[in-house]
């Protein structure tokens, strides 16, 4: 939807990996895999907004996108 409608900043959050306990690892991953393979390029900027009361989801993330 961001991409088709050529914003060029993205918010984007640690989908599913609170209660519903995702991988935060795996979901990290899969948006690696999706900005740097099918939409590269496309954002100038993205960010992610991680609430994180135990540090593991977001050390996953910044693991991730180092």
């Amino acid at each position: 939807m961001a991409a088709a409608n050529d914003y060029r900043r993205l918010v984007l959050g640690a989908w599913g990996c609170g209660v519903f306990q995702n991988d935060p690892a795996l979901v990290a991953g899969t948006f690696r895999d999706l900005l740097t393979g099918r939409f590269a390029g496309h954002f100038d900027e993205v960010v992610f907004a991680v609430l994180d009361r135990t540090g593991a989801t977001r050390d996953a993330f910044d693991r991730t996108f180092a």
